[in-house]
């Protein structure tokens, strides 16, 4: 495990994030993010898929990553934790609880800052809070993330990490996809999502990993 690679990533994360929030609040709290990052483009590029079939699995994915759809994944996720045998357990699933709880709280605590409106535009589904940062997208960053980062390190095999890091990566996106679709969010609200969770995971991994990988391989010796 690279210690400075994930304190590099997480900062790194952390410092766009920031920044994002910062230019949105005095500027975009009320309009699409034209610079750097074009919000409409992206809206209405992912808008030309619009079909009856995509509509029912975004508003799919807005119930299983929503609050409740979310806690219930929490709670299947550290069961599946504490079932797999070649993870320390208990720290895995507090990792995995302490990352999302915190995350999704703070997410909720920062949307009331910067306080950004939702897209005018006609929703698909119906959202009243205010729409920086996607929660859906930090839900699925932490949780998808924080299961990948439990499994990847307890295996060795290179193209099985890369392989789930796709399969995560795809998941992340698709949610992420899904809010723009839905117009319930401009882009930059799941960039910076995904940014947020991203930035709690790698600051937080090293920590985890200090006290459930390598005190297991200890252990093992």
């Amino acid at each position: 495990m690279h210690k400075k690679f994930h304190y590099s990533l997480g900062g790194i994360c952390l410092v766009l994030f920031v920044m994002l929030a910062i230019m949105v609040h005095l500027k975009f709290q009320k309009a699409p993010v034209n610079i750097f990052i074009n919000d409409t483009a992206i809206q209405k590029f992912i808008l030309n898929f619009h079909s009856n079939l995509l509509t029912t699995l975004a508003r799919y994915i807005n119930v299983g990553f929503g609050l409740n759809g979310g806690l219930v994944m929490i709670f299947v996720f550290v069961i599946l934790v504490l079932i797999f045998k070649k993870v320390n357990r208990w720290i895995s699933a507090i990792y995995l609880l302490t990352t999302s709880g915190v995350g999704i709280r703070l997410n909720t605590e920062i949307k009331n800052l910067v306080g950004r409106t939702r897209p005018f535009v006609t929703q698909l589904i119906t959202e009243t809070d205010k729409s920086f940062p996607s929660g859906h997208a930090a839900g699925a960053t932490l949780l998808i993330g924080g299961l990948f980062l439990v499994i990847v390190s307890n295996i060795r095999s290179l193209p099985l990490k890369v392989l789930l890091g796709i399969v995560a990566s795809v998941i992340v996106l698709t949610v992420m996809a899904s809010r723009v679709y839905l117009s319930v969010h401009y882009p930059t609200d799941t960039i910076a999502g995904a940014l947020f969770g991203l930035s709690i995971l790698h600051l937080s991994y090293p920590t985890f990993y200090k006290y459930s990988v390598q005190k297991s391989r200890k252990r093992s010796r």
